[in-house]
């Protein structure tokens, strides 16, 4: 199992939603009375990285882990 972290920046978090939306399992989710995104189900994290690259605000903070980029073949 890969050992990575997934969190997020609520100072700078806008509030727009969008990494809770792009998410296919729901790990992400927003509470409409905060306006804020958080952390749901990181065991369910599909290390897709959609709520990285939805986020303007870079408030979406991922660490570890292994992405496709990352493997590389000799």
């Amino acid at each position: 199992m890969f050992d990575y972290s997934l969190e997020i920046d609520e100072e700078k978090c806008t509030g727009c939603g969008l990494c809770a939306e792009v998410c296919p399992i729901l790990a992400l989710d927003f509470d409409p009375k905060r306006k804020k995104a958080y952390v749901h189900a990181i065991d369910q994290c599909l290390l897709c990285r959609q709520c990285l690259d939805v986020c303007a605000a870079h408030a979406v903070i991922m660490h570890g882990g292994y992405w496709q980029d990352d493997i590389r073949t000799s």
